[in-house]
């Protein structure tokens, strides 16, 4: 009877970590969405911004680090992850 109340107790106090920690994860993919892939303040920019020169090349403005697609893959995951 000791043994199953104790380990009622560990488990009702790791869903406290569990909880903090899918936080966490879901906090940094949503941090990886919103950022950029390359950091302008890092790149040298010391040429200014460049424009493309062909017609094969696309002028992408802002590239995200983590694209939607794969965002909310990992949100889905998660989530059935979860529930499961």
């Amino acid at each position: 009877m000791r043994c199953r109340t104790r380990l009622g107790f560990i488990f009702l106090c790791a869903w406290d970590l569990y909880s903090y920690a899918l936080g966490i994860y879901i906090l940094n993919l949503l941090i990886r969405f919103l950022s950029p892939q390359v950091d302008p303040e890092f790149q040298d920019l010391s040429d200014g911004p460049f424009l493309p020169n062909r017609s094969s090349d696309e002028f992408r403005p802002f590239v995200r680090r983590l694209p939607e697609f794969k965002f909310w893959g990992y949100l889905k995951v998660l989530l059935e992850k979860m529930t499961s």
